[in-house]
């Protein structure tokens, strides 16, 4: 039986009518949903969110800033504690001894160690800088050459064997940055010398062991908070044995 080319035609045209009815009856249902506005609610929620992540990431970026700043002066003031201890560490015991004599004497004159702090300000070469001779208040043990880049700071004893000698505190600025521009941080030292012996040996032979104790409590200006700044307050301390002791008999 033959077949025509119109009733072809019409099999091609009723099977695609089919397939596309098939393939739109799976489509989703919900397209219009979808296709919907957020509502004035779902927005003033989804920012009323938003607001409280980013006030929570700033006051946490904010808190970090802070305590970044106050390490960042802890360290620079306990780095300048700690270099001025070891300045007073190296000095050769001696030395030492005529300082504790010279502050033991009953004169009245406030013994000083000249240690040097690092300062960008400070003058562009090295110079001499000793005391000035003419004052007879001042018996300084220390170097006279201020290096470039150096401040001198004339370290009284505030406290000699547990007796106070002098009441001031040594004060000074440090900067908290290798720039002339930086901003300074002000610092002050107290500073305690105490000696001490202990006799060891037999009935025939002892020996004497002369040892300093050196104490500093250093204090630094926090940075300011809220129009207030605070001291913060640390201990840094050395004990130097005398080489040659002392032998007592034969």
């Amino acid at each position: 039986m033959m077949t025509s080319m119109s009733e072809i035609k019409n099999a091609f045209q009723a099977t695609a009518s089919l397939g596309k009815d098939y393939f739109t009856s799976c489509l989703p249902k919900c397209r219009g949903a979808r296709d919907r506005a957020f509502t004035l609610v779902e927005v003033m929620i989804a920012t009323a969110l938003f607001t409280l992540v980013a006030l929570s990431i700033g006051s946490l970026y904010v808190q970090n800033y802070q305590i970044a700043t106050r390490l960042r002066y802890r360290t620079n003031a306990t780095n300048a504690a700690l270099n001025i201890l070891e300045q007073i560490r190296v000095l050769d015991f001696n030395k030492l001894s005529d300082l504790y004599k010279v502050a033991s004497a009953p004169s009245n004159v406030p013994a000083f160690i000249r240690v040097l702090i690092t300062d960008p300000n400070a003058a562009d070469h090295t110079h001499w800088d000793p005391p000035d001779p003419k004052d007879t208040t001042l018996a300084g043990f220390g170097t006279d050459i201020i290096p470039l880049r150096y401040q001198n700071l004339d370290l009284k004893i505030n406290v000699l064997d547990d007796a106070e000698t002098n009441s001031t505190w040594n004060v000074c600025s440090l900067p908290l940055q290798s720039s002339p521009t930086a901003p300074r941080m002000p610092m002050q030292f107290w500073l305690t010398l105490k000696y001490n012996t202990a006799v060891s040996g037999d009935n025939n032979v002892k020996a004497t062991g002369e040892v300093f104790e050196i104490v500093i409590v250093y204090q630094w200006q926090q940075p300011a908070t809220a129009s207030t700044s605070t001291w913060a307050s640390g201990t840094v301390r050395a004990v130097i044995h005398n080489p040659m002791p002392k032998v007592i008999g034969t």
